[in-house]
This record gives structure tokens, sequence and C-alpha cells, in this order.
């Protein structure tokens, strides 16, 4: 019998050696339609799949076997927010693992003076800015002056008298 919060469907976390993820599933859904579903998004073949029912990640122990892939999951007597452990019997069929290791994956390298040299490196954008930065034009504004601020948003722009020159400095956060 489902939990106080049923409301229709079974909530329930699958756990996978690479993997977790809360999903909810229609307890009236046979084992073989949630061997599917749970394909979709764990890559293992329904076939491949052995699915267990624990309590929760922190006790191991199985409650309950899902062998009968005729039979619908509310036969299980499952409830909310138990653990889903998805089994792959067959490896070498799913990607399962495999997209986690990095050591297989070929990796791009550039040496640095190959990078010091390209004008599209983040390093070539941060030097230019810096440059800027440093030799920004100064502004000759001088108290009393008229000035106009313009906005993108229409109808904000202001006019008024500029009545302080420099730096500010303000509270900290702000």
């Amino acid at each position: 019998m489902p939990s106080a919060g049923y409301v229709g469907t079974l909530r329930v976390f699958v756990i996978l050696p690479d993997m977790r993820s809360e999903r909810h599933f229609d307890p009236h859904i046979t084992v073989e339609q949630l061997k599917s579903k749970i394909e979709l998004f764990t890559g293992i073949p329904a076939a491949g799949q052995s699915i267990s029912i624990l309590n929760s990640e922190d006790d191991p122990t199985t409650v309950v076997q899902l062998s009968d892939d005729s039979k619908p999951l509310g036969f299980y007597s499952l409830k909310d927010w138990q653990v889903s452990k998805v089994d792959d019997l067959d490896p070498a069929t799913s990607f399962t693992g495999q997209l986690t290791d990095v050591s297989q994956v070929e990796m791009f390298e550039m040496c640095d003076a190959a990078y010091a040299e390209r004008e599209d490196s983040v390093h070539t954008y941060k030097q230019r800015n810096k440059k800027l930065k440093e030799s920004a034009p100064s502004v000759d504004i001088l108290n009393g002056a008229w000035c106009q601020v313009e906005s993108l948003e229409p109808g904000l722009s202001k006019r008024g008298t500029v009545r302080f020159v420099g730096e500010t400095q303000f509270a900290s956060g702000i």
C-alpha cells in the first residue's frame, strides 16, 4: 500500500554507478514497461536490467526483486521514496560507467608558445582589456556643468547638473 503522500504516481530513486535520479512512475505499469522507461535515461537495454528495491540508499538490504516482467509495480507493494537499484546484467551492450572514465578520452593539447600566439584566446582577450582599462580616456567634466543621462528604457533619460566629479566610496556590498 502506498504511503500517505500517494497521488497516483510512485516516486522512486533510481541509482546506478554513475547517476542518481528521482523518477515518478504509475503503479499500474508492468515491470517490463518500467524497464523500457529506465532504458531511456540509463542506456541499459531493458533485457539487461535487474531491478532491486531497497528501503533507502543507506540500507542495502533488498526488500524485493522485480523479477516478473508481466506484473504491475503495484503487485510488489512499493512505497514512495523507496530506492530502485538497477544492475546492468550485460555491461558490453550499454554505456554504463564508460562515459565517466576520462582517462580513455583523447585530449587536445597545445603548447604554451602556440597558445600565446593565438589572437582568439582568453589570455589575449584579458591582456587587451587590461590595456584598455589602463588607457581609459580621461573625461573633462566640471562641477556645475549640464549633463544628460541616457537610459535603455524609453522615457527614462534625465537632464541635470553635475554635482560631484571623482571616485566615490560606498558601503561594501552595495
